[in-house]
């Protein structure tokens, strides 16, 4: 009886055991972030944009970048976005070598997701 009852016992551990490994928990999952103009792409602009491509910047002080091409607002950057992107995606833009992958995927991201607001 004696040894039934421990056999019971490793059955019912080993039984335990393997059910844990199968189990059907899973750490959560976060839901991908979406990007917005208001909390990412603004700070990222005026960060590393507006210093050559704002309104208030003329002349020389806009080191070569277009009178035309200011992006002080988010109706300014929408409008220009697809070529910003083009040239923010080649590493061209800002000049000094370009943003970092991880920001180059935001901005990306930004687009992708329709320019939110």
């Amino acid at each position: 009886m004696l040894k039934f009852t421990y056999a019971f016992l490793i059955f019912i551990l080993l039984t335990t055991f393997i059910a844990g490994c199968g189990s059907s928990h899973k750490p959560a999952v976060t839901a991908p972030q979406t990007v917005t103009y208001a909390a990412q792409i603004q700070k990222l602009i005026t960060d590393n944009c507006l210093g050559c491509h704002s309104f208030q910047k003329t002349g020389i002080t806009r080191y070569g970048a277009p009178a035309n091409s200011n992006y002080d607002t988010y109706e300014q950057l929408v409008s220009n976005a697809v070529t910003v992107n083009a040239y923010i995606q080649a590493g061209q833009m800002p000049p000094d070598g370009g943003l970092s992958a991880a920001d180059r995927k935001l901005f990306q991201d930004w687009l992708d997701d329709g320019k939110l607001r």
